[in-house]
C-alpha cells in the first residue's frame, strides 16, 4: 500500500519539486491549492482546493504519513500580509496537522535565523535576528507551530534555493 504525503505550496518552486520527488518514490501525492490559483501541479498529483484554515484542509490530512508546509510568500505588500500567510497559514496547518494526527514537516527559511558572518556563521542554538518582514513572518510561523499541543512536527530552513523553474534568481543571473 502506497503512502499519502500531503503538500501545501505545491505549484511553487520547492513545492513543485517535491511533489514529482515524493511521487517518484511511490507516494501518493496530494497537494493543497488555494482555490483561486489557476498554476498547475506535477502530473500525477491530487489537488485539493482549500484556503490555509484547519477546517478547510483537515479532510486532506486525513491518512496522510506527513504534510509539508511550504505555502508562503517571499514577497508582500505589507508585514500584516506576510503574517496572514506565513503565520497564521503555519498555525492552520499546524492545527490541521494535530486533528488529523498527522506528522507535520514545516519548511521555514534562513531569513528566519537571520544573518551571519564568516567569521561568526549563524548556529541554530542563536537566537533569531531575523533582519526582513519576510524572516520575522517565516520566525512567527515558526513560534506558531511549536505551540500546538501534541503535534509531531520538525522544522526546517533552508538557505536560498534555486533551479530549474525558479524565478526569483533568474533575474540575477541574468545581471550577471
Amino acid at each position: 500500500m502506497s503512502k499519502l504525503a500531503v503538500v501545501t505550496g505545491g505549484t511553487g518552486f520547492i513545492g513543485w519539486n517535491l511533489c514529482e520527488r515524493l511521487r517518484d518514490c511511490g507516494f501518493i501525492v496530494r497537494a493543497v491549492v488555494r482555490p483561486t490559483s489557476d498554476n498547475p501541479l506535477p502530473d500525477g498529483v491530487e489537488r485539493v482546493d482549500a484556503r490555509l484554515r484547519a477546517d478547510e484542509m483537515q479532510p486532506s490530512l486525513e491518512g496522510a504519513q506527513v504534510v509539508y508546509h511550504l505555502a508562503g510568500l517571499t514577497r508582500a505588500s505589507s508585514y500584516e500580509q506576510f503574517l496572514r500567510i506565513n503565520a497564521e497559514g503555519a498555525r492552520q496547518t499546524a492545527i490541521a496537522a494535530q486533528r488529523a494526527g498527522t506528522f507535520m514537516l514545516a519548511v521555514s527559511s534562513q531569513a528566519a535565523a537571520g544573518p551571519g558572518t564568516p567569521a561568526a556563521p549563524a548556529r541554530e542554538k542563536d537566537e533569531p535576528r531575523p533582519v526582513s518582514l519576510y524572516g520575522q513572518s517565516k520566525l512567527a510561523g515558526e513560534a506558531a507551530v511549536r505551540q500546538i499541543a501534541e503535534l509531531r512536527w520538525a522544522i526546517i530552513r533552508p538557505p536560498a534555493v534555486y533551479g530549474p523553474r525558479d524565478r526569483d534568481f533568474l533575474t540575477l543571473f541574468r545581471m550577471a
